[in-house]
């Protein structure tokens, strides 16, 4: 289990901004993401220095996100009793994380893997902390409110669904960039020394349950759990072969369907169609013969998309599944 502690403060005399969203949206969006049973989310507001010590210690937190104000030479600000603006400076900050990720007694998987600076010229506060934390996220200049939080969003979405630092933090740019936001290059991803983004990831494979998200009082024959599912014809490992062009029939209470083209070199690109329209998506698809698992990611209207699909039998022409959202699938080749 993975803690994040979000700490905001906006004290009087600054720019207002809307911590409190950004925070239930980047809360909404972990727990709506793969590995979402990973993660635990904690937050504070209203964060004093006096308490930033406190929070800390009583939260144990993985990954460290602070939204609010920073200053041209690279302080945070917070706020205190009286909602005034303090100050704290940045080797302070940084010997603050020195001095907690160095105990001998916390163990390696306990340490601050992650920080997130989401304020205004924090660059040089994510420089000094990286000495002690694996990878700090900061602002190079002033961002905007939105670009901020847009930013915020794609990134945890993305590492609770499984992917490293480095690409969640190259989607968060992303998504500030497909949503026309001005300050896409603003972000800056600095690294411990001899530490790799793409070697950080946040959830592990071994984290994944797949559950029934279907009410027990609205199954129907077709809403039949997935552990009752029993196959006549189990498929052999070399039976499933992706590429292709399919139509994947979800029994979700939409009636989803999805139209997708699997090429060659990992590539899809395809539709979800659903009650609320036609989706779009488009990425790379993986297989795993041993495990009969057909994994999807990429980017569904602009927000980084995972699900994957254990194939377990085949009906005719058709290959029945198991979604790791835990719905049934129905995988038919569409005729070339």
């Amino acid at each position: 289990m993975k803690k994040v502690l979000f700490l905001s403060a906006n004290p009087q005399g600054t720019d207002p901004l809307k911590l409190i969203r950004e925070c239930n949206n980047i809360k909404d969006k972990i727990k709506s993401a793969t590995y979402a049973k990973e993660f635990d989310f904690d937050q504070r507001h209203e964060a004093s220095i006096t308490g930033l010590q406190r929070y800390l210690l009583e939260d144990k937190p993985q990954i460290v996100h602070f939204s609010g104000h920073g200053t041209e030479h690279g302080a945070l600000l917070f706020q205190d009793a009286k909602d005034q603006p303090e100050e704290v400076r940045i080797k302070a900050i940084s010997n603050l994380f020195k001095i907690l990720n160095e105990r001998k007694s916390i163990p390696k998987e306990k340490k601050i893997q992650c920080v997130v600076l989401n304020a205004c010229y924090s660059q040089k506060m994510a420089k000094a902390i990286a000495k002690y934390v694996d990878c700090v996220v900061g602002m190079s200049n002033e961002v905007r409110d939105d670009a901020a939080n847009a930013f915020a969003e794609s990134f945890y979405y993305s590492l609770a669904s499984g992917e490293s630092a480095n690409t969640a933090f190259e989607l968060g740019k992303n998504q500030v960039e497909m949503l026309s936001i001005p300050g896409q290059d603003i972000p800056k991803l600095e690294c411990k020394e001899g530490v790799d983004p793409d070697s950080i990831m946040l959830a592990t494979e071994e984290s994944v349950e797949v559950e029934r998200k279907v009410p027990k009082e609205q199954e129907t024959e077709e809403f039949k759990p997935y552990t009752t599912i029993v196959s006549s014809a189990p498929i052999k490992p070399e039976a499933f072969q992706p590429v292709g062009q399919w139509t994947m029939q979800i029994f979700d209470p939409a009636n989803s369907m999805i139209y997708v083209s699997l090429a060659a070199g990992g590539a899809m690109e395809g539709s979800q169609t659903t009650v609320y329209g036609n989706l779009p998506f488009a990425g790379n698809w993986f297989f795993d013969p041993a495990q009969q698992l057909l994994e999807m990611r990429g980017l569904m209207m602009g927000n980084p998309f995972y699900f994957a699909v254990h194939i377990q039998s085949k009906q005719g022409n058709s290959y029945h599944g198991i979604g790791t959202d835990g719905f049934r699938y129905i995988l038919t080749k569409m005729q070339s």
